[in-house]
C-alpha cells in the first residue's frame, strides 16, 4: 500500500517520524499505522508499531517475512517537527504478528526497552 510523499519544505509544521532497524532507517514504502510510547514511573519503558503489510490474497507478507523485524532486533523510533526529530524510543523486538482483517493486512510489533532482560530469571538469592 503505498504513500503518498509529503513535503516538508513546503509545509514546515507537519509532525515528522523516521524508523530505524539496526541503525537502517525503515523506506518511505513502507506504511505506518500507527506508533504508540509509553514511559511511565517504575514501568518499563514500551512502544508498538503498527505497519501495512503484504496481501493476504496472495499469501506474501514481505515485513513479516524479512530480516528488519526480527525478534531481538534494535527498534529506534525518532520524531519532531520540521525534519528535526528526536529520539522517542530505543529498545528490542518482543513479539511481532500479523493483524488480518477484509480491509487490510497490517504487522503488529511490540517493543520493550532493553533492560527487559534483566528481569528475566531468578530473582530472589539466599545468603547466609
Amino acid at each position: 500500500m503505498p504513500l503518498v510523499p509529503v513535503n516538508t519544505e513546503t509545509n514546515p509544521s507537519l509532525a515528522t517520524y523516521k524508523i530505524f532497524s539496526e541503525g537502517t532507517e525503515l523506506p518511505a514504502s513502507v506504511g505506518v499505522a500507527m506508533i504508540s510510547v509509553q514511559k511511565a514511573i517504575n514501568k518499563i519503558p514500551s512502544a508498538r508499531l503498527v505497519l501495512f503489510d503484504g496481501d493476504v490474497s496472495e499469501g506474501d507478507f514481505e515485513l513479516s517475512g524479512g530480516n528488519l523485524f526480527v525478534p531481538g532486533n534494535e527498534i529506534e523510533i525518532k520524531a519532531g517537527y520540521n525534519a528535526i526529530e528526536e529520539t522517542l524510543f530505543k529498545g528490542i523486538i518482543i513479539r511481532h504478528g500479523l493483524e488480518v482483517s477484509e480491509k487490510a493486512s497490517k504487522l503488529s510489533i511490540d517493543l520493550k526497552d532493553p533492560f527487559v532482560k534483566m528481569t528475566v530469571g531468578r530473582k530472589k538469592q539466599i545468603l547466609f
